[in-house]
């Protein structure tokens, strides 16, 4: 159910996604600043939209070391060589030291890019296991929650 809002000249939507199971409170989906009616409906039909397929990705304030920890441990357990882990491992490093405590739904693909580009400077090597675990479901993960940015 989606109900909108008009505060002062601008309008919002608010749309109910059901209860938590856990806390047993109301979650919502929640977004302003629309200056008409009909934008804020295209908008949460959007959402909606991205509901219903099961692509709809909240976005999290949760900081990019947690978020590189998570996605380690399901990549160490996915059955990859235990030289494969070392070497994500290593590489992790190298951003977590950058952006650690960053809001994983902050970085973009562009400062994803520069970092690369400043490594490949740093160590004077091509870029290519960088690029690598790019290409794993690391990209896909921050893809999905920067691809809005």
């Amino acid at each position: 159910m989606t109900k909108f809002r008009q505060l002062g000249k601008t309008w919002s939507y608010h749309i109910y996604l059901g209860q938590d199971p856990l806390t047993k409170k109301r979650k919502e989906i929640s977004k302003g600043s629309f200056k008409t009616q009909r934008e804020a409906k295209a908008a949460a039909r959007l959402v909606e939209l991205e509901i219903e397929n099961g692509t709809f990705i909240k976005e999290s304030d949760m900081p990019f070391e947690q978020f590189a920890q998570d996605w380690f441990k399901t990549y160490s357990r996915s059955g990859v060589k235990i030289s494969s882990v070392r070497a994500r491992k290593k590489e992790m490093k190298h951003f977590t030291s950058v952006w650690g405590p960053y809001p994983i739904s902050r970085i973009t693909k562009k400062m994803y890019e520069e970092r690369i580009l400043d490594l490949n400077e740093k160590y004077s090597q091509p870029a290519k296991w960088y690029t690598c675990l790019w290409e794993n479901e690391f990209s896909e993960s921050i893809n999905s929650r920067t691809d809005k940015n």
